[in-house]
C-alpha cells in the first residue's frame, strides 16, 4: 500500500525521515508525531501510520511518501524503485 503526503515520509523531531516504523518502535516514535498544521482531510500523519499499522496485521505493508514530488508515485513508488520514504511494517 502507498501512502501521499506532503513531505518524504515520517519526520523525526529534525525534519529527517524516520526509514520505518513497526509496531515495536511505534509507541516510542509516537510522541515525535504532531497536530497536522492547517486542514487535513485525510486525518493526518498519525492517521495514516495507524491505518498503515493495522494493516500490519494482514502482512502488508505500507510506504508513505511525499506525493507531489515528480515521477515519486506513478514512476518509482509503483514500480518498487528505491524511493525516500517511511516503510510501515
Amino acid at each position: 500500500m502507498i501512502q501521499n503526503g506532503i513531505t518524504k515520509g515520517v519526520l523525526d523531531q529534525k525534519g529527517k525521515v524516520i526509514a520505518e516504523i513497526t509496531k515495536k518502535n511505534y509507541p516510542k516514535l509516537r510522541r515525535l508525531i504532531f497536530k497536522t498544521e492547517g486542514f487535513d482531510v485525510t486525518g493526518g500523519m498519525k492517521h495514516k501510520l495507524e491505518e498503515a499499522l493495522t494493516m500490519t496485521h494482514y502482512g502488508l505493508k505500507t510506504m508513505i511518501i511525499n506525493g507531489s514530488l515528480k515521477n515519486n508515485l506513478l514512476r518509482d513508488a509503483i514500480l518498487s524503485r528505491p524511493i525516500e520514504g517511511t516503510l510501515v511494517k
